[in-house]
């Protein structure tokens, strides 16, 4: 099983999201642009901000490691 938490991993999945919302917003129409925020809104962001904490607490358990082991 791989590392959840391994940097290239979270910055692969956060680039995933990213671009299903730009696909997303890039096929909605005007009749259905609302629904496709709305629906980002609710499942991608706090999807994406959660991915990001992780990403930023696993790159600084990297540094402080890389620090101590001077």
């Amino acid at each position: 099983m791989r590392d959840l938490n391994h940097i290239p991993t979270l910055k692969g999945r956060i680039a995933e999201i990213e671009n299903a919302i730009a696909e997303a917003l890039e096929g909605a129409t005007p009749a259905t642009k609302m629904t496709v925020e709305a629906a980002i809104e609710v499942l991608a962001k706090p999807e994406l901000d959660k991915l990001n904490r992780r990403l930023a607490e696993a790159i600084g358990k990297k540094r402080l490691e890389k620090f101590l082991n001077r």
